[in-house]
C-alpha cells in the first residue's frame, strides 16, 4: 500500500510540473500553440481555380472552412485589387461579386484576413483564385462569326434563304419583335398590340393546334388565306403545333390532347407497323399539303414542332413527344425532318429547336442540353421559351448557356416569352436573341378582357420596346 501511495505521489507531482510549465513559461498568449483542432483550412469553393462563369447570373463566391470562421482582416479580401464585399456566416465565406463579361479576375485573401471564431491565431493561409468570364458570346466579336451561314436544307427556296439571311445580318444587332396572332389561324391577338401601339409585330406566330379537326366549318388549315394576307403586309410567318393525339388504338379517331398525361408513344410513332405510327403519318401528310400551299405561295415559315419537350428535366415533360425521354424526341424529330424534306418536298421551312434550360428550376448542365439536341444536321435556329417574373430581367445566362451548349453555331431566339425581358442588357452584353415571340394571354378570347391590362405585358410596355432602336418591326 505504501509503494502505491508513493507512486501516485509522484504522477501528482509530475502533473503540477507539466501545469507550471504551461501556465506560467510566457506571460501573453502569443506563444500558445494551435491545436490540430482548430487549424483553418479551406474545403470547397463555390468557383473553382481557372474556371469559367457567367457574368449575369454568378453574383457571389462561397468559401467554405472546416470550423467556425470570422473575418480580421477585411481588407484583405480583394478583387482585382480593389476590396471585396465579404461576410462569414457559420464555415461560409460569401464573397459579394458584380463581374462584367469576357473578363480576367483575380480573387486574393491575405494570410490572416479569417480566423476561426474566437481564436485570432488560427488564420487562414494566403489564397488567389484566377477564374474569368469567358463564358458565352464575346460581347465584342462579330455574332455571325461561327454560326451557320446556310440553312440544313440545301433545297431550301431562295424565300426560305432569304429569310434566314435577313436574320443572319441582323444577329447580335438587332432583334425582330413577334407575337402570336391567337389559338390557330386568327389574328386577334396580334392585332390587339398593333391597333394599340401603332407599331406592327415583325412576326405573326400561327398553331396547328386544331389539325384534327379540320376540315371543318370553323377551321380548316388548308385555307391560307389568313397567313397570306399576313405575308403580303409584310409579316414574317411562324408556326408551331400543339400536337394532339389519341389517348388510345380506340379513340383514333380523337385527337384530343398533347399533353404527357396522354402517353401516346413516341417511340411506337416512329416504329413502322404500329397504330402511333400510322396516326402521325397522316397528321405529317395533312401538315405537309398546307406547308405545300405556303410553299407554292413563296412563303417561308419559321417551323417549331416538338416544343419544349424534355419539359423541366428532374420533374418531367410535359408533352407526350417529350414524355418517353430525350431519345424518343430526337428521334421523332428527325423523322419529322425526313418525312417533309426528302419525302414530301418541303423546302420553305427554318428548323427551330427548342431548347430547355430548367432542372429542378435551375438551369440545366451543359450536357444535358447536348444529349437532347437533334444534331446541328437537323436544326437551323435555337429558341428558349422563357418567362420572366418580371419585365427587365435579364435573359443573358440562359442565352450563354445555350450557346456554349451549341459551341455558337446557331443562331439563338426568344422562341416564347411572357413579360419582355431587358433587350438592351442583352445587346450590351453580347447576349440579343434573333427575335422574340410573345405567347398570346389565355384571357384574350374571354368577355370582359381588357387588351393591354390582363395580358403578359401592357400596351405602354409593348409600345416602349418596339420603340427602341434595337427593335425591327414590320411596316
Amino acid at each position: 500500500m505504501e509503494s502505491i501511495k508513493k507512486t501516485f505521489g509522484k504522477c501528482l507531482i509530475a502533473i503540477a510540473c507539466a501545469l507550471t510549465i504551461t501556465s506560467c513559461g510566457s506571460d501573453s498568449k502569443d506563444d500558445e500553440p494551435v491545436g490540430p483542432q482548430q487549424k483553418l483550412t479551406l474545403r470547397t469553393q463555390s468557383i473553382a481555380d481557372n474556371s469559367s462563369v457567367d457574368a449575369a447570373s454568378t453574383k457571389s463566391i462561397v468559401l467554405s472552412y472546416n470550423n467556425l470562421i470570422e473575418i480580421k482582416d477585411a481588407a484583405g479580401i480583394t478583387l482585382n485589387g480593389a476590396k471585396a464585399d465579404a461576410s462569414a456566416s457559420g464555415m461560409d465565406l460569401t464573397i459579394d461579386l458584380n463581374l462584367e463579361p469576357w473578363k480576367e479576375y483575380s480573387l486574393e485573401l491575405k494570410a490572416g484576413a479569417i480566423a476561426v471564431k474566437g481564436n485570432d491565431k488560427a488564420v487562414s493561409e494566403s489564397k488567389t483564385i484566377i477564374f474569368d468570364t469567358k463564358y458565352g458570346k464575346d460581347p465584342n466579336a462579330d455574332p455571325t462569326a461561327t454560326v451557320a451561314k446556310t440553312l440544313v436544307n440545301s433545297k431550301a427556296t431562295k424565300e426560305t434563304v432569304n429569310l434566314y439571311n435577313l436574320l443572319l445580318e441582323n444577329y447580335g444587332k438587332k432583334i425582330f419583335s413577334g407575337t402570336m396572332g391567337g389559338v390557330a389561324l386568327e389574328t386577334g391577338y396580334y392585332d390587339m398590340v398593333a391597333n394599340g401601339t401603332g407599331l406592327n409585330p415583325a412576326i405573326i406566330g400561327f398553331d396547328f393546334i386544331h389539325l384534327g379537326w379540320s376540315p371543318a366549318n370553323w377551321i380548316d388549315y388548308t385555307k391560307i388565306n389568313v397567313v397570306k394576307e399576313s405575308w403580303d403586309k409584310g409579316r414574317i410567318i411562324s408556326f408551331c403545333w400543339h400536337w394532339n393525339v389519341p389517348d388510345s388504338e380506340a379513340n383514333v379517331g380523337n385527337p384530343s390532347n398533347y399533353n404527357a398525361r396522354n402517353k401516346f408513344s413516341a417511340k411506337n410513332a416512329v416504329t413502322p407497323g404500329t397504330w402511333e405510327n400510322d396516326f402521325i403519318n397522316k397528321d405529317l401528310e395533312k401538315v405537309a399539303e398546307t406547308l405545300k400551299m405556303y410553299q407554292d405561295s413563296g412563303i417561308p415559315i419559321l417551323w417549331r414542332p416538338l416544343h419544349e419537350a424534355a419539359g423541366d428535366y428532374k420533374w418531367g415533360a410535359w408533352f407526350w413527344w417529350g414524355f418517353e425521354g430525350v431519345e424518343a424526341t430526337k428521334d421523332l424529330w428527325k423523322y419529322m425532318y425526313n418525312k417533309l424534306t426528302n419525302e414530301y418536298g418541303i423546302n420553305n421551312l427554318i428548323w427551330v429547336w427548342t431548347m430547355q434550360c430548367s432542372d429542378e428550376g435551375r438551369p440545366a448542365s451543359i450536357d444535358k442540353l447536348r444529349g437532347a439536341y437533334p444534331g446541328d444536321e437537323y436544326v437551323d435556329i435555337v429558341g428558349a421559351d422563357i418567362y420572366p417574373q418580371k419585365v427587365g430581367e435579364s435573359t443573358n445566362a440562359q442565352f450563354n448557356l445555350m450557346n456554349e451548349a451549341i459551341n455558337g453555331k446557331k443562331m439563338l431566339t426568344l422562341s416564347e416569352v411572357g413579360l419582355f425581358p431587358s433587350f438592351e442588357l442583352a445587346e450590351k452584353d453580347g447576349c440579343l436573341w434573333s427575335y422574340f415571340m410573345q405567347w398570346y394571354d389565355d384571357d384574350a378570347n374571354q368577355d370582359g378582357y381588357q387588351p393591354g391590362v390582363s395580358d403578359f405585358n401592357t400596351l405602354k410596355t409593348w409600345k416602349d420596346v418596339m420603340s427602341e432602336p434595337i427593335v425591327i418591326n414590320a411596316r
